[in-house]
């Protein structure tokens, strides 16, 4: 990560790829709040139906990782949307391969 400068803080919201990716059960993600924040994390398949929601909730300012289990979902591509106070979300791609 690199460093944040005050003028910067407010504005931060920062989300990093899947890792591992393609993954064969588990993945994470890291996303980086310059300031508190509702935060929603939600998986889509292929064709755009949600899979799970993975998190929504408040968070606090800082890093915070998610890890995610997809042991019950069939090798393929996946979407994960994080947005910050419903607004301007982040799509990272996930490839599931069994």
């Amino acid at each position: 990560m690199r460093e944040i400068d005050a003028a910067q803080q407010s504005s931060v919201f920062s989300v990093s790829e899947c890792y591992p990716n393609p993954f064969h059960s588990h993945a994470s993600i890291t996303v980086l709040l310059a300031e508190q924040s509702d935060v929603i994390l939600e998986m889509f398949d292929a064709a755009g139906h949600e899979i799970n929601m993975i998190h929504h909730e408040h968070l606090t300012t800082g890093q915070h990782v998610f890890r995610f289990d997809a042991e019950m979902l069939p090798s393929g591509i996946y979407f994960l949307r994080v947005s910050k106070n419903k607004r301007n979300p982040v799509v990272r791609k996930m490839v599931l391969l069994r």
